[in-house]
């Protein structure tokens, strides 16, 4: 009896390698047929690949758009890819008022949308997420959000220009009136360390 157990074992085993195969390939095709989106990075992912690594950064920002002086501070960026490279994270580390200062964006090309997209939170915003959405504008690449800041309604545009492998610019404006108006906010020089 186990003689005859143990000549099945093969057939069996042969049986389940064609099922499983099947059941793979059907799955495969299934996909295809239904348009399943593609797994990975999107291929615009490679264009932030100059970012991974280590920056210092000079910024200068004032809170009040009246203000004619402008508060310098010093801060480090970090870029790293995650999640297979579908998304990249920033981490940010400065000082505001005298006190620590550590933001964190995530961005990731969507391609459903074709634009890219972005979340930003800080340790001042009390949990608040700032979510942009944004492309390509000539050698820039722009980030556009409204949010809800203090119980007003905020647009906020973030640019990045003159990009090289070794340093950018980036500045941050703000609008009252949905983007008809921008005023600097901050501006930053990105340069890499060695």
């Amino acid at each position: 009896m186990y003689k005859r157990m143990l000549a099945c074992i093969p057939v069996v085993f042969v049986a389940v390698l064609i099922f499983v195969g099947g059941a793979f390939a059907e799955d495969q095709q299934m996909k295809e047929e239904q348009g399943m989106p593609q797994t990975g990075p999107a291929p615009q992912m490679k264009q932030l690949d100059f970012l991974l690594g280590t920056w210092d950064v000079a910024m200068k920002s004032r809170f009040n758009p009246a203000d004619t002086a402008w508060v310098e501070t010093k801060g480090v960026a970090t870029y790293e890819n995650i999640l297979d490279g579908c998304i990249q994270k920033s981490s940010y580390e400065s000082s505001m008022m005298g006190l620590p200062f550590e933001g964190l964006m995530l961005e990731g090309y969507n391609a459903d949308l074709g634009k890219w997209q972005a979340v930003w939170m800080d340790n001042t915003g009390g949990g608040r997420m700032s979510l942009y959405t944004g492309s390509e504008e000539g050698d820039s690449t722009v980030l556009s959000g409204t949010e809800l800041y203090m119980g007003q309604q905020v647009f906020t545009r973030i640019v990045m220009y003159d990009m090289t492998p070794s340093s950018f610019n980036w500045k941050m404006e703000t609008s009252p009136d949905g983007g008809k108006t921008l005023v600097v906010f901050a501006t930053a020089v990105y340069t890499k360390r060695k």
